[in-house]
């Protein structure tokens, strides 16, 4: 199949797919990364024609054609697939509106989890992007409209929160605006996701985007900021190889010298999600898409839609890492999954409800990624990660020293270790190599974690009882 591929690439794409092999020998970049580069940096002159183009169709005509034909450039005859999967979705919505939101969750996922199963059986441990990677935009987007429109139902007898009450519809859009929506090439390559209220807004020009300011002062930034990324992660990830975590050097190299170097080198693999995402920024910026309005001094802010900020490697708040690191998919994993279990004000009750909550939650993103065992290693770690900030923001008591502004670095380093060993995990891809690490490190992370969680809750019930002993005594 991938000899197949190869060919059908090199028929239709003739010079250009020689060419761009080219440049892969010169950059040590692979071609479908350089597809995708190309194809970000083609749609920013193209983003900015949005500024040129008033009338309603016309704009949803643009947005839909640009979108399929740079699909069909990345990932030819497997455009089709993305096609039919966004024609289910809206059959799903027109059929089926009262239940539509956890239905539609589950059929789409389901595609999705058979998608990357046929990947990694038919091309295990490769690194190179299949048009999954854009199935990974259009699911969150096609469940997300789902809950949007199941939240209009006139007959609705649940609490939406803020944000599912402004995103509600209550007629359901036209099949052509759904596939502009879907497709629309600022945000179906590498993201952001978001909602149909701010997509139909955009294309009717309403609110904020009625009158949409310059912006080449904000785009400009975003793509120093990508250069930079990108220069960095190629200089850099050869020096540091994710590969050496695997080996008999790094094996006996003492724990602390091992979580200094995964903590260096989760850090490079970084900046090739930073590069794309800040050129994916810079794209729905040129279009208009990001602008909500004027701050109080009156100058433009562009970050209605954002997918990373980059202070997320210096904050030492977990919540704050969970928050900023692809954003548009946090919000989507929060509004419509996390607090679809139950309400906000069950889960503060509740802190085990919260807790299963949150690892379904993080189950349902490993699967979204992908259906290697490693993900779910990672994941399941990362949930831990979240219980450990929740334990020792009810023990401030214990904990509280760690919070004194001295102790910033060492704070620092404890939060990126504890994210950086699960994201090796994510990044190894072969179960063999990531039970290899974990038994090259001594398990020494997640045996950290499972310690403050026990002391925490060991802590919280002794004060429980305490609490109650002393009202026993009061009565």
């Amino acid at each position: 199949e991938m000899c197949i591929r190869d060919r059908y690439q090199r028929r239709v794409h003739g010079d250009l797919f020689q060419k761009m092999f080219g440049l892969t020998q010169i950059f040590g970049v692979p071609i479908d990364q350089l597809k995708v580069l190309g194809a970000l940096l083609i749609s920013l002159p193209l983003n900015y024609g949005f500024r040129y183009i008033s009338n309603p169709t016309y704009r949803l005509l643009y947005s839909l054609s640009i979108g399929l034909l740079l699909q069909f450039v990345l990932y030819d005859i497997y455009t089709l697939v993305l096609f039919l999967f966004a024609l289910v979705a809206y059959a799903l919505v027109a059929f089926k509106r009262p239940k539509t939101g956890w239905f539609m969750c589950f059929v789409m996922m389901s595609g999705l989890f058979i998608c990357h199963l046929r990947r990694m059986l038919t091309d295990y441990g490769s690194g190179t992007l299949y048009f999954t990677t854009s199935l990974m935009v259009i699911v969150p987007k096609c469940i997300t409209f789902a809950w949007a429109y199941s939240d209009g139902d006139p007959n609705l007898d649940r609490k939406l929160t803020s944000e599912q009450a402004k995103a509600k519809l209550t007629t359901l859009p036209s099949i052509f605006s759904f596939y502009s929506y879907i497709f629309n090439f600022s945000s179906s390559i590498v993201s952001p996701v978001f909602g149909y209220h701010d997509f139909d807004d955009f294309i009717h020009l309403r609110g904020s985007y009625s009158n949409i300011p310059p912006c080449s002062k904000r785009v400009t930034y975003l793509i120093i900021q990508a250069v930079i990324y990108a220069v960095l992660g190629l200089v850099c990830r050869p020096i540091f190889p994710l590969s050496f975590v695997n080996t008999k050097e790094f094996a006996e190299w003492s724990i602390p010298r091992q979580l200094l170097y995964i903590n260096i080198i989760t850090f490079f693999i970084r900046t090739k999600f930073y590069t794309a995402w800040k050129f994916g920024q810079a794209n729905i910026t040129l279009a208009g898409l990001a602008y909500e309005g004027n701050d109080e001094n009156g100058n433009p802010k562009w970050e209605r839609m954002v997918t990373v900020r980059t202070r997320w490697e210096l904050t030492t708040l977990m919540q704050e890492r969970a928050v900023f690191w692809n954003m548009s998919v946090q919000t989507w994993l929060r509004q419509n999954v996390y607090l679809r279990i139950a309400s906000a004000e069950q889960l503060r009750k509740s802190p085990a409800l919260s807790g299963l909550a949150s690892l379904i939650t993080f189950l349902q993103s490993a699967m979204w990624h992908g259906t290697y065992p490693a993900y779910y290693f990672a994941f399941v770690q990362f949930a831990l990660c979240v219980e450990v900030a929740r334990v020792a923001h009810r023990n401030r008591a214990l904990f509280g020293i760690f919070t004194h502004k001295y102790l910033y670095p060492l704070r620092l380093l404890v939060v990126q270790t504890i994210i950086a060993y699960p994201g090796i995990q994510f990044s190894l891809l072969s179960t063999s190599q990531v039970l290899d690490f974990l038994h090259t490190t001594r398990y020494s992370v997640p045996i950290f974690m499972i310690a403050v969680v026990i002391l925490g809750h060991m802590r919280s019930s002794r004060s429980k009882r305490k609490d109650i002993s002393v009202e026993s005594k009061k009565e």
